[in-house]
């Protein structure tokens, strides 16, 4: 070797040694003075390692596994070692689910705390003088550092950890740890934030310096790393899919939107439906031009005489050979005719008895009534009760307890700028919106202070639940007593003591003492009831004698008054808040508040009292609990004019403004959130951000319009109260009834020029559909006077002024109404015997319906008799009877296919139109009923009355004689119809246009068929002046989070099984297809799923709580309770040893014995993982305590806002718990999993609207089809005319309801169906009547048809609807003006262009043959009278 290789070598040699020599020197060991709070620094050393101690083998070997070799020397001691342990604590119980990514944290803070090669890569800035109050020796403290950590282990480490889940908190994990939103989270600012003491656990500040290669001499520590698809040792598997993205393999990705049916660039319907109609054109026209050729061919036309031998004539003879069904037809047709002749002479023959048997049987069915129950909940009125949303819903109630009624304020500050804070001393300015205003925030906090304490005076002995816990309002008569909000596990008294209890809720309510005691303040007593002092916390009380109260009296000078109390006993504080911790003091304060008045007055002057800290004992999920601790903290503060506090006359230099971004910013998201977070507060108060319950109040709860995460620039707050609900409870449901009463009210009344507040409250839509129903009594009464009117006058047929009196039927009118009235109150009353409810649908539509029904036939019958002609030798009576043995066919037929329709109707599952259904077809029925009997009778006693020449309603008045006597005559309507409408309708130049025109509309109608819209825009069922509708503009507008959705696992699952939690479970060693990992595969695809953020897991939180490397499982080795992270006590031990069978998860016995401790535990800031604020609710655990029922797994949907979000995201959350069902292999299995939502018993009728549709119409249609042909004697093909009338009316009431912006849910389908029937009175009359006539060609038949029935119907159903439709308009309600104005309006359009336009030419063109048997009966029946001469004619 050369001398230059030698000297290379000893070079090397050197450096080498420097290096080892450098490598195992320390920067620090052992602790010294304290930092802050509990936080200690580290006393700088520049030695060699030393070993450590025999009683830390336990600790390195758990916390730091690779420095376990040799002597075990290390720069750090024991007490190090526990520090590092306690502060590892919270990032345990959150990375732990994935190893690799905790290894990589553990090698960076165990290189940070022990290494024996310190030196290397850490580099002391900043020192001060320490002296060691126990050995008095002077000691340096490191107050600040650099750590130099390699590049590419921080991003080793972040990767290794970025997709790990937080369950509880439905977000990532580094979302909580980061500082930082997840998605601005990196591997730098990471390991910055962590580094910081700012962020509360960090005892001094860590400045890491990130490099791959040595800077200023020190070498980057740059360990191995663990990727999180790797295992860290044999024991252990890879992380789960849920927490290692790499696991999974590629993204899920959603099935492609399903591409729009298009040709040519168009829809597709359009173009088809265009082809289609151009194609019937060409047809239609041609042939119509080809007959027309051939007529001309031999001079035809429809003036020339007619000649049977020239083909194709228009009025040519339709005679044909008598049908085998002719005789039968015939036979049916005389039966009906003389059966309802021999009624009719009845019916007038014996007017007394037949009037009085019909006011008997009235009287029997109405008085139902007095039974009768209106629905107006809106559950029972839109789902069925065994429809699968209610069973569902039924399930989760009964398990889990009925989801919270929902009192919600949205408030804004219109008047007021936004505003720009300025962080003192320094830092970048924070844009605040207006509702964060100083002012702002106190009027809003006065407002709920005076809201809350109406309440307690208004409504004693109530109580209510808010958060997750209840908050008693109970006034006692006598000493103080303990409730609890929850179950108690034992409750014994005896000698004036309690026995230890746990506790999930605090509440103490003692009897207020007089009212001298207390004393008033200006003109109002305070009186009580009193604010109970609550408490969330759990934890053990030994109250002894609580009889034994010592009282005393406090005045402020602000108004607020509070009484001190002292009783024997003590409290373990075992996580319980300051309420808890005053009493195990001895002492409690409970404080009443000053007059509403006064409060008010002196929140405009930043009063320090003032809607203070009691205010959120309610567990108002508000904004204000982080500004109020800013605020209100420090009495002695001076505040200036903008809200800022002066630093002079502070103890803590602290904005309410930095109170708020501390608490928005870092706290939430720590626990639960949204946001970077620390569960401790790291301002210079350090005083909690969650809400006084021990819960989180998330920020995209409470704060609305703002911009991606920047809460500081919402534009409205949002303010929640959750109040409890009932489970067949009525008495407590009326309660909390009662106090949602009392909240609209007092919202309602608060005036503030400042503040626009849009509110809700669970009774709210149910109030205001009541109120709607109210509201238009008077418009609806106006539309029913304006159709009784008319009814009245148009009856009558005068012929002379001087008979105005006698001719005119006002009182006919009148009986008339009476019986379309009474039939409707018969259907009611039977069906309230029977003990079913009635719906607003059916009081509101019913009666049109059956007014429609009735009135027509009225008409028909009334005018045919005045059309008629006494006979020669003829009674009254036999008129009469004649009469109706020639209309009351056509009047069963009628009724009667409306009767057999709706009551077929009636199948269908939806409430409202199954309901419906049964009292629309009975009341058609009744009708009919009366209108052949007593309006008969009373038509008898008009004539006579009328032949006697007596007023009208008024009778024993004669009137004049003019000379003239009652005979048969044409009104100008039937006059018009025969002699001008019906021959210019059906000439033939005009029937092809009419045929042209219907088609085309009809094509047009079947195009948008498809692009009606399903579903009912909340805001349309109320009325326009409600305060519902702002707050739905509201919640469109401002709220950022949608409706909490809850994956329910019935009972039955085997959670004490590896297989059975693996099936269920997210974290590692779960299925790749277990329940948690599907939910968290569906919010990947959050656009696709409607699902918004990962599944909050109770199970995989249950595993992380009960490790035995975390703190929070332990339980007391003497007494076996279990013993909250809080307390320190060397008898509470872990649950579970520190072994590698410890480590796994608890199976059988095990996971029973400590699911509960994990339940009844409160999260804190040195156990997030408690399961008592998230998870409380979530499990049932089986009364023997053996096993576990049935659970839920909540998330959320993304923000809904049309009812076509809602319906989609129903039918996906649907989809995923099927798909859950499936692969977890419990398909033909007693239990399943399902979804559920507040929401989804309103939307699930949207999943079925179009099969209903289909349904309900189709068997309307069906039946109407089958009695038109039984009722017509076997007339197939005239039923089928009909039907495809009838058929064409509703689907171009489609057309028009998407014209018209009119969408499909049970309202527009009830009144689909009630067009259906409607249809048949426009239709039907004519079909019978084209059928009936002995015409001799189509075109004749058709001619009289319209002429006779034509004039009848247009003057009875079209004219009185139309009349009464058009009052509707002016409607206050919107559901009025779109489904009763616009929908009725266009039925009666409709029905009366098809039935009196486009049927009488159908029927022309290709109506049924003259029936021959028919035609016979009719020449033989008026063979010698001057009937017969007219028929000739």
């Amino acid at each position: 070797m050369s001398a230059r290789g030698l000297g290379l070598g000893l070079l090397l040699l050197l450096l080498l040694c420097r290096a080892q020599v450098f490598s195992q020197s320390c920067v620090w060991y052992g602790e010294c003075g304290v930092a802050y709070g509990d936080k200690r620094y580290n006393c700088e050393y520049s030695g060699s390692p030393k070993p450590l101690p025999k009683d830390g083998y336990d600790l390195v070997q758990e916390l730091c596994p690779g420095f376990f070799f040799d002597n075990v020397s290390l720069c750090c001691d024991v007490q190090q070692l526990q520090t590092l342990k306690d502060n590892l604590q919270l990032p345990l119980q959150f990375l732990s689910r994935c190893p690799s990514c905790f290894y990589n944290l553990l090698n960076l803070f165990c290189e940070l705390t022990c290494s024996p090669r310190q030196s290397q890569f850490l580099n002391v800035t900043a020192t001060e003088d320490y002296v060691d109050p126990v050995t008095n020796q002077t000691k340096t403290n490191v107050k600040e550092l650099q750590y130099y950590v390699g590049q590419s282990f921080a991003n080793a480490m972040y990767n290794a950890c970025r997709d790990v889940e937080a369950p509880s908190s439905n977000d990532k994990a580094l979302g909580l740890l980061c500082g930082k939103d997840v998605d601005a989270c990196n591997a730098t600012n990471w390991i910055e934030y962590m580094f910081n003491k700012d962020n509360g656990q960090a005892p001094f500040t860590i400045t890491p310096v990130f490099s791959d290669f040595p800077v200023h001499g020190m070498e980057p520590m740059n360990n191995a790393t663990k990727g999180c698809d790797e295992s860290v040792d044999e024991a252990t598997a890879p992380c789960s899919c849920q927490d290692c993205s790499i696991v999974c393999g590629p993204k899920p990705q959603p099935p492609p939107p399903p591409t729009p049916w298009m040709i040519l660039g168009l829809d597709a319907m359009y173009v088809i439906m265009w082809i289609t109609y151009m194609a019937f054109l060409l047809v239609f026209f041609g042939a119509f031009f080809a007959v027309w050729c051939y007529r001309k061919r031999y001079f035809v036309s429809e003036y020339t005489p007619i000649d049977s031998n020239i083909a194709f004539s228009v009025n040519a003879s339709d005679k044909g050979e008598v049908s085998c069904c002719d005789p039968v037809s015939a036979a049916f047709e005389g039966c009906l005719r003389r059966l309802f002749t021999r009624w009719g002479s009845f019916c007038v023959q014996n007017p007394g008895c037949v009037i009085f048997f019909s006011l008997v049987f009235i009287a029997v069915c109405s008085s139902g009534l007095v039974f009768v129950r209106v629905t107006t909940n809106p559950i029972d009125l839109w789902s069925a009760p065994s429809s699968q949303a209610r069973l569902e819903k039924a399930y989760f109630d009964q398990h889990f307890g009925p989801f919270f009624r929902t009192e919600q304020l949205i408030i804004q500050a219109p008047l007021t700028d936004k505003h720009t804070y300025q962080p003192y001393p320094s830092g970048a300015d924070v844009p605040f919106g207006p509702p964060l205003d100083i002012q702002i925030l106190h009027q809003v906090m006065c407002c709920l202070k005076k809201q809350l304490f109406s309440q307690l005076r208004n409504h004693r002995g109530y109580f209510f639940s808010m958060g997750t816990e209840k908050l008693f309002l109970v006034t006692f008569e006598g000493t103080a007593q303990l409730t609890t909000s929850q179950e108690l596990r034992t409750l014994t008294s005896g000698s004036n003591s309690y026995q230890l209890l746990r506790l999930k809720a605090l509440s103490l309510n003692f009897a207020s003492p007089s009212t001298s005691s207390w004393g008033s303040y200006g003109s109002e007593p305070l009186d009580g009831p009193q604010i109970p002092a609550v408490d969330e916390g759990t934890g053990l009380l030994a109250a002894g004698q609580l009889t034994s109260l010592t009282w005393s009296t406090i005045r402020s000078d602000e108004g607020i008054i509070c009484r001190s109390f002292s009783a024997p006993g003590q409290v373990l504080a075992d996580g319980l808040s300051e309420t808890a911790r005053s009493l195990s003091t001895g002492r409690l304060s409970v404080c009443t508040a000053l007059p509403v008045a006064s409060c008010v007055a002196r929140c405009t002057n930043l009063s320090t009292y003032c809607s203070a800290r009691f205010l959120f004992l309610c567990h108002f999920q508000t904004v204000f609990h982080f500004a109020t601790r800013a605020i209100f903290h420090h009495a002695p503060c001076t505040i200036d004019d903008t809200g800022q506090y002066l630093p002079v006359s502070c103890p803590v230099i602290l904005s309410y403004q930095r109170r708020v971004l501390s608490c928005i910013i870092q706290v939430f998201s720590k626990l639960f959130g949204r946001a970077p977070a620390s569960l401790n507060d790291t301002s210079l108060l350090h005083d909690p951000c969650l809400g006084t319950f021990g819960g989180p109040v998330f920020p995209w709860l409470v704060l609305g319009g703002y911009d991606d995460q920047n809460y500081n620039n919402a534009t409205a707050l949002v303010i929640t109260f959750p109040v409890s609900n009932y489970y067949n409870d009525t008495e407590k449901l009326q309660r909390a009834q009662a106090w949602e009463k009392e909240f609209i009210n007092f919202v309602k009344n608060y005036k503030n020029s400042n503040l626009t507040i849009s509110f809700s409250a669970e009774r709210s839509i149910e109030d205001e559909l009541n109120r709607e129903s109210n509201s238009d009594i008077f418009t609806v009464v106006i539309s029913y006077a304006i159709m009784f009117l008319y009814i009245s006058l148009a009856l009558g047929h005068i012929k002379s002024c001087q008979r105005l009196l006698v001719d005119s039927k006002v009182s006919l009118g009148i009986a008339g109404i009476l019986i379309v009235l009474s039939s409707v109150a018969c259907s009611l009353g039977v069906f309230s015997y029977i003990g079913l409810p009635l719906t607003l649908i059916v009081i509101e539509v019913i009666p049109f319906l059956v007014l429609a029904v009735g009135v027509d036939n009225i008409f028909i019958l009334v005018q045919a008799y005045q059309r008629d002609e006494r006979l020669q030798g003829e009674t009254l009576d036999q008129q009469l009877g004649r009469v109706l043995g020639e209309v009351a066919p056509s009047m069963l037929l009628s009724s009667f296919s409306e009767t057999v329709a709706f009551f077929l109707g009636a199948l269908s599952m939806m409430p409202a139109v199954h309901t419906f259904s049964l009292f629309a077809g009975l009341a058609v029925f009744i009708d009919f009923l009366l209108q052949i009997t007593c309006f008969v009778s009373l038509l008898g006693l008009d004539i006579k009355r009328q032949e006697k020449n007596r007023l009208d309603i008024f009778c024993c008045i004669k009137g004049v004689e003019d000379g003239t006597s009652v005979q048969a005559s044409e009104s100008c309507l039937f006059r018009f119809f025969k002699n001008s409408y019906a021959p210019l309708l059906l000439k033939d130049w005009m029937r092809p246009i009419v045929v042209a025109v219907f088609v085309g509309v009809l094509s047009f109608s079947i195009a948008v068929l498809n692009k009606v819209d399903i579903g009912l825009d909340q805001s349309l069922s109320m009325p326009d002046d409600s305060y519902v509708v702002d707050y739905f503009k509201s919640i469109n507008q401002y709220l950022h989070a949608g409706p909490p959705v809850y994956f329910v696992l019935e009972e039955g699952h085997d959670y004490t099984s590896p297989k059975g939690q693996n099936m269920v479970c997210g974290g590692m060693g779960c299925n790749n297809d277990s329940l948690v990992q599907q939910i968290f595969n569906a919010a990947q695809l959050d656009n696709y799923t409607r699902i918004g953020f990962a599944p909050s897991s109770w199970i995989d939180d249950y595993f992380d709580w009960v490790k035995p490397q975390s703190s929070c499982c332990r339980v007391d080795n003497i007494t076996d309770q279990f013993c909250n992270a809080s307390v320190v006590d060397p008898a509470c031990i872990r649950c579970r040893p520190l072994t590698a069978e410890g480590k796994q998860r608890p199976q059988g016995r095990d996971f029973m014995r400590f699911l509960p401790m994990f339940l009844s535990d409160n999260p804190n800031p040195k156990c997030g993982k408690g399961g008592h604020a998230a998870y409380s609710s979530a499990v049932n655990i089986l009364s023997n305590g053996t096993g576990v029922g049935a659970t839920y797994f909540m998330t959320y949907h993304t923000v809904l806002q049309t009812s076509a979000d809602f319906i989609d995201a129903l039918k996906k959350a649907r989809l995923i718990a099927s798909n859950i069902t499936e692969t977890m292999g419990i398909n033909g299995s007693a239990y399943r999993v399902f979804p559920y939502s507040v929401f989804y018993v309103f939307y699930e009728q949207y999943l079925t609207i179009i099969d209903d549709t289909v349904f309900n119409l189709g068997v309307s249609l069906g039946a109407i089809f089958l009695v038109t042909m039984v009722l017509l004697g076997c007339e197939l093909w005239s039923a089928v005319i009909m039907c495809t009338t009838i058929a064409m009316i509703l689907v171009n009431m489609f057309g028009v309801m998407w014209l018209w912006g009119i969408s499909l849910n049970a309202v527009s389908l009830v009144n689909l169906v009630m067009s259906c029937g409607i249809s048949v009175e426009f239709c039907s009359h004519i079909t019978r009547a084209f059928t009936v006539s002995t015409k001799g060609s189509r075109v004749d038949r058709a001619e009289e048809a319209l002429a006779h029935m034509g004039s009848s119907v247009f003057s009875g159903i079209t004219l009185t609807k139309f009349g009464g439709i058009v009052v509707l308009a002016f409607a206050k309600s919107q559901i009025f003006q779109i489904f009763y104005f616009r929908m009725y309006l266009a039925m009666v359009l409709l029905g009366a262009t098809h039935g009196l336009v486009f049927l009488p030419v159908l029927l022309s063109y290709i109506g049924p043959s003259v029936n021959k048997a028919k035609s016979c009966a009719t020449e033989e029946r008026y063979k010698g009278t001057e009937r017969e001469r007219l028929l000739n004619f």
